[in-house]
């Protein structure tokens, strides 16, 4: 009988948490990624700028706009500045590299990538 009211009990629960999650539940946990994505990409850029700013004072050079990769753009990469550590996500990030290219110009670019995922391992 007590295994009988423990599994009744179980069931409940559990009917429960699935509704909550159809009745918009899901939705706090997208909501949430959301968020977080929004201050990892806010940071890794800040942190891009911060670098490439530091780097274009020290050597006198104009600090560069962000420009977005595109298949196909050409780089050109001399001198590697910055690039975006790996991020604890599971998802697409918005990475930056600068870097100087064979002409002595300064370059801020913005890529897609992948967070550092447990899953990815």
């Amino acid at each position: 009988m007590k295994k009988l009211i423990s599994g009744l009990v179980m069931a409940t629960l559990m009917t429960a948490s699935l509704a909550a999650l159809a009745e918009g539940g899901g939705d706090t946990l997208a909501a949430h990624n959301a968020q977080r994505i929004v201050q990892i990409n806010q940071h890794l850029e800040q942190d891009a700028r911060t670098a490439t700013a530091q780097y274009a004072q020290r050597v006198n050079k104009p600090m560069p706009e962000i420009e977005d990769y595109h298949y196909g753009m050409g780089l050109h990469v001399a001198k590697l500045v910055h690039v975006s550590p790996a991020v604890k996500y599971c998802g697409n990030v918005n990475n930056l590299m600068s870097y100087e290219d064979s002409k002595g110009a300064l370059h801020l670019v913005r890529y897609l990538g992948e967070g550092d995922c447990i899953s990815n391992r």
